[in-house]
């Protein structure tokens, strides 16, 4: 842009907020309660940055029961993610588990189990699982499978005794966003969960973006997770 431009871009607030975090004199951007979800995005993307070889952010929710607690993703930005996608999705997902005290097990769900379905939709989340195993990533992850498969010890033991999930899943990766907003939107409304986020993951610092429709519990619980995040990455009192 223009030095002209850039100076009347700096004079709106969400661009000044992210220059705040892009110059380190804050550390936790908080915007678009009041813009559009997705150019507010734009303009994280483009003043603070993402980490080197991510195309796109990930949205990453915490559900939580009373004795339970998931971490959903990608509940944010990618309407329909390849399977690179979807193994990036997975490790960003992972990211939030420490903060929780959680060992992170990985489903990659779909309608079929671990191949029975030819379907592309069903394929990618297979090959996600073959991009990971490439890699070698640190957690437990496996797929493709249904949700009361990765949910239940008994139905792996049953039927897929090979499968790799020592335990039950707590890292839901969900194969497009209609899947992950409709499940974590159920969950909420009618399953008694308090939904928690989305954090936004891929950014080179930490972002959070909210939503028109949040209140102000939903946001103060939102940025707390956030600041967690931050604070367990070594940032121990975080500006916001």
């Amino acid at each position: 842009v223009t030095r002209e431009r850039a100076h009347k871009q700096m004079r709106k607030r969400n661009h000044f907020g992210a220059m705040m975090v892009s110059r380190g004199r804050a550390d936790i951007y908080v915007a678009g309660f009041t813009d559009r979800y997705f150019q507010t995005i734009r303009i994280a993307e483009q003043i603070i940055g993402l980490k080197e070889g991510v195309s796109r952010p990930v949205g990453v929710s915490a559900v939580v029961f009373k004795n339970k607690l998931f971490l959903f993703a990608d509940t944010a930005v990618t309407a329909d993610p390849t399977a690179e996608q979807l193994a990036d999705i997975a490790k960003f997902a992972v990211e939030p588990a420490p903060l929780f005290d959680m060992t992170p097990r990985v489903a990659f769900l779909s309608y079929s189990n671990f191949g029975s379905s030819g379907q592309d939709d069903a394929a990618k989340m297979r090959r996600a699982v073959e991009l990971l195993d490439a890699e070698g990533v640190d957690f437990q992850y496996d797929g493709e499978m249904t949700v009361d498969v990765a949910l239940s010890e008994e139905l792996r033991q049953q039927n897929y005794p090979l499968s790799r999930l020592q335990k039950d899943a707590n890292v839901l990766v969900f194969p497009n966003l209609a899947a992950s907003q409709t499940a974590s939107q159920l969950l909420a409304h009618v399953g008694g969960a308090e939904v928690l986020g989305p954090v936004h993951r891929g950014f080179c610092e930490t972002v959070v973006i909210l939503r028109s429709t949040m209140g102000a519990a939903d946001i103060l619980n939102l940025v707390a997770m956030a600041a967690g995040q931050k604070a367990v990455s070594g940032v121990l009192k975080p500006v916001v």
